[in-house]
């Protein structure tokens, strides 16, 4: 009778060892899908949407310092624009402070750098930013500091793409 009880008795510790150790990692898996939503619901992404697109020419290579800034114009009807963009610009963060310069983050793709020449042909976009999650009102509304950081990055089209027309 005593044998019988202490085989239940390590059936019953080892069952309740493997349940502890189910719920110890199902807790883990579960905060890591949890915590992305509880701590920054008024989270910032790029989205594929174009924020600006416009079609210019390289006017001039600085290759000073050996970092190349190329100078592009875009003829615009209403506003000419001259844009400046370095070969080894780094992207904006997006929790960057102001000021932020117009087109500043953008980078060019290596087949522009390699067959640039004064007068090519190329082509700016800039992706529009918004909110990762649509519900993100819901748990902070007040939201003033996330809505002022996506005026400032969507005003000033940061972290663009040069690519060859």
């Amino acid at each position: 009778m005593n044998h019988a009880l202490n085989k239940n008795h390590k059936k019953m510790g080892i069952w309740l060892v493997c349940i502890g150790i189910l719920f110890i990692g199902l807790f883990f898996v579960g905060s890591k899908y949890v915590k992305k939503i509880a701590i920054s619901p008024d989270e910032i992404t790029r989205t594929n949407k174009i924020n600006f697109s416009e079609k210019g020419t390289i006017s001039n290579i600085d290759q000073s310092n050996g970092n190349y800034v190329y100078e592009i114009r875009f003829n615009n009807k209403n506003k000419p624009r001259v844009v400046y963009i370095s070969a080894l610009a780094r992207p904006v963060p997006i929790d960057a402070l102001p000021p932020i310069q117009p087109f500043s983050g953008t980078f060019i793709e290596q087949s522009v750098i390699s067959h640039a020449t004064l007068g090519s042909k190329v082509m700016l976009r800039s992706y529009k930013y918004d909110y990762k999650y649509k519900n993100h009102k819901k748990f902070d509304p007040n939201d003033h500091y996330s809505n002022q950081q996506l005026k400032l990055l969507n005003e000033n089209y940061v972290n663009g793409v040069v690519t060859e027309k």
